[in-house]
């Protein structure tokens, strides 16, 4: 494998897939404390582990999205288009949280 096809970024891609890997692990750990399953622990807060949680899935995608589909190379506005979705989006996830939470009658 030559240098021109990706052989000096194995070490980066290894330490992506562990970091993906590691960021999973902590989701799962988070979603069982908010259920309570984690014995001797009590319960993590559902609003806050929702939002955590939401946070964890942006890091990954994130990660995703500049080593495995190259955005990190492409010129800033690919990166600002692909960007301004997750932007529009926010307003919609904070009322869907708040709804979430308090329900339909805010």
């Amino acid at each position: 494998m030559s240098e021109a096809h990706g052989e000096s970024h194995l070490p980066t891609y290894k330490r992506i897939i562990l970091m993906l890997g590691g960021l999973t692990v902590v989701e799962f750990v988070i979603s069982f404390w908010m259920h309570g399953q984690i014995p001797g622990v009590g319960t993590f807060p559902f609003m806050a582990g929702v939002l955590l949680l939401i946070g964890l899935a942006f890091w990954k995608a994130v990660l995703v999205a500049r080593f495995f589909m190259h955005v990190k190379y492409d010129p800033g506005v690919l990166a600002f288009l692909a960007v301004t979705p997750l932007i529009l989006a926010a307003p919609f996830l904070l009322l869907a949280g708040f709804d979430l939470v308090k329900g339909p009658n805010l």
